[in-house]
């Protein structure tokens, strides 16, 4: 499956992923060109992996810590995590951090370096990692997702969705499963974006689906509560999305 992104590519500063790590990585991981979304100054990286070609020694190849949280993960959870690491470790290359080994903290979130802000996600045997200057962004959120079936929507939907969202899903002139995809994918990558600040979980519902406009290809949200001092209720959030086949990638900046 090929990504084809409308927008404009990224600084044009390709490497190959073996580049990255210094040597050959095998079958295990595929190079996916660098991609920007609507001009933002935000780059995105993607690579297809291969759980079938995936072992424990990856890890040490690509000079990579194995996480204890990983001794008993199925071979799956294994290569998804190393390869969104590998793309981290590119970007960190990339912006001065060469040498930074990205971690986690209890819940999951990646610790970034001071000047950088960063989000990684993965889904069905692709990766993607987005980086950028926490001199000019707060925060930053990355989702990829498989769109969904539509019996499973018709099994979440009053879930995930308040029926004022429903509404917009019904009528944005999308597929509606695409359209209840880009939206479910835009609120794991708003809470990916606000988590660092907030510290705190928070569901889907504090997100509300105000705006779906396919021809910007961005959907735009309004808080439902106030998650802490500075990201109060009412605040703005725009998710941008792109779509290619049956795959949902959505990135949400947080100025």
């Amino acid at each position: 499956m090929e990504f084809v992104f409308p927008s404009r590519l990224a600084n044009n500063r390709a490497s190959t992923l073996a580049d990255a790590v210094g040597g050959d990585n095998g079958t295990f991981l595929t190079d996916v060109p660098e991609i920007g979304l609507h001009s933002l100054p935000i780059d995105v990286k993607l690579c297809r992996f291969s759980v079938g070609h995936y072992h424990d020694k990856l890890f040490q190849h690509f000079n990579i810590p194995f996480p204890e949280v990983l001794l008993n993960a199925v071979e799956k959870r294994k290569a998804e995590f190393l390869a969104a690491r590998v793309l981290a470790k590119r970007f960190l290359r990339e912006h001065g951090a060469q040498g930074f080994q990205l971690v986690s903290d209890r819940y999951r979130c990646p610790l970034w370096p001071e000047h950088l802000v960063g989000s990684i996600s993965h889904s069905h045997g692709l990766a993607v990692c987005t980086v950028g200057s926490s001199t000019k962004l707060l925060g930053l959120g990355i989702d990829i997702e498989r769109v969904f079936q539509l019996q499973l929507y018709r099994q979440i939907k009053a879930q995930l969705f308040e029926s004022e969202e429903i509404g917009w899903l019904e009528n944005s002139g999308l597929d509606l499963t695409v359209a209840a995809t880009i939206v479910f994918s835009a609120k794991e990558s708003i809470f990916k974006a606000l988590y660092p600040h907030v510290r705190k979980y928070f569901d889907f519902s504090a997100a509300r689906t105000i705006n779906i406009d396919p021809a910007k290809q961005i959907v735009e949200f309004r808080l439902t509560t106030s998650l802490s001092e500075t990201i109060d209720v009412n605040t703005k959030m725009i998710a941008y999305y792109v779509i290619s086949g049956d795959c949902i990638v959505t990135q949400v900046p947080y100025w």
